[in-house]
């Protein structure tokens, strides 16, 4: 089933296959347990995944997750395993506690994407927001962090998430917002989780595109404690292969200022790793195509690598002239930040990369 149309026809189905997949659990734990309540249900269930809990955590990762369900011959398909375990991950921190799938699977708690009718208004709002002239999923999340601030725990009311949609122009009926309210609404306060909702309706991150934004981190964290500075991120950004300027909707000036105000949120000129994953998660929910995101991220950070038409085309190139007379075609692949006329901080770089016996060098 590798063939791109059997490919497109599976992601396609994606969603009702996950659904086949809920019901084969539930009715194998049904069978199991002679139909008792849910609660009990689920005790049982998480009775199965504690049985892999090697490191006796309490929670399992997508890894161990996928060894519950091909032991019990539910699935071994790693996009159908990766993208059941992200539809209960609601915080998306890669880790799902028992409790959280197994109650959220019998229905003991509320899981929004677990639930079919939820699902369904979320996806009828995303295809609302995509149709709006000038809309972004970055733009819909800060018209709602503006509107959490008034809450110390970051939680919206029924009234907020009105207002929100009205800001943008996605304005739904009282039908709809009864549904998002009675499932996001998950210990009955009358608020839903910011990041929940947020999450739900920009989809999660794949495992390739989590893969891709962590290397481009990498790229500026040279001290690895997973934090960078704005300043040092606003000199070495390369806005010119941002999605909004290749489509024309803004300049890089634009994008380069927009980007300071989204990160410097409580002005102390440091990002954290969460807060770029928050980022890129709203980027990525605009971009269809896996390899075209890739694209993006390669070429705007400058990382190297990438097959076919993924492949990077930012980094510079140069053309190296050796003593013995040969020349050879360079790239240079720590060159973020490094501008083409500066000739020494290239021929440095060209140095440590391994490249020896250099005449002059020339741009191609």
């Amino acid at each position: 089933l590798s063939h791109p149309v059997f490919s497109s026809i599976i992601l396609f189905n994606l969603p009702r296959r996950l659904d086949v997949l809920q019901g084969r659990l539930k009715s194998m734990i049904e069978l199991k347990t002679g139909w008792a309540e849910a609660h009990l249900m689920s005790r049982e269930l998480q009775r199965l995944f504690r049985v892999h809990d090697v490191d006796a955590t309490g929670t399992m990762s997508v890894d161990e997750f996928s060894k519950v369900l091909e032991k019990n011959n539910i699935t071994d398909n790693e996009a159908e395993v990766e993208s059941l375990f992200s539809r209960f991950d609601l915080n998306d921190n890669g880790l799902l506690t028992f409790s959280e799938f197994c109650d959220g699977l019998f229905g003991v708690k509320k899981s929004p994407l677990a639930d079919p009718q939820c699902r369904a208004v979320v996806e009828r709002l995303q295809i609302r927001l995509r149709k709006r002239a000038g809309s972004s999923m970055r733009g819909f999340s800060r018209t709602f962090r503006i509107l959490s601030r008034k809450n110390p725990k970051n939680m919206l009311s029924k009234t907020d998430l009105e207002e929100g949609l009205n800001r943008i122009g996605c304005k739904i009926d009282p039908s709809e917002m009864t549904v998002i309210m009675t499932c996001f609404d998950r210990d009955g306060n009358g608020e839903v989780s910011l990041t929940e909702f947020l999450r739900a309706v920009r989809g999660p991150l794949n495992t390739r595109r989590k893969d891709m934004i962590y290397k481009a981190f990498q790229v500026l964290d040279k001290n690895a404690d997973e934090t960078i500075t704005l300043s040092e991120l606003a000199d070495k950004y390369d806005t010119s292969k941002h999605p909004d300027v290749l489509s024309g909707k803004a300049t890089e000036e634009d994008v380069l200022n927009e980007f300071k105000s989204d990160w410097d949120k409580d002005g102390d000129g440091i990002i954290t790793l969460p807060e770029w994953n928050d980022y890129y998660a709203d980027i990525s929910a605009s971009i269809d195509s896996d390899d075209y995101f890739e694209l993006l991220i390669r070429n705007a950070w400058h990382i190297p690598g990438g097959e076919g038409w993924c492949a990077n085309t930012s980094n510079l190139r140069v053309l190296v002239k050796h003593t013995d007379g040969s020349q050879t075609v360079q790239m240079i692949v720590n060159d973020l930040g490094i501008k083409p006329t500066q000739i020494g901080r290239i021929k440095a770089e060209l140095i440590k990369q391994g490249v020896s016996n250099i005449k002059s060098i020339s741009l191609t």
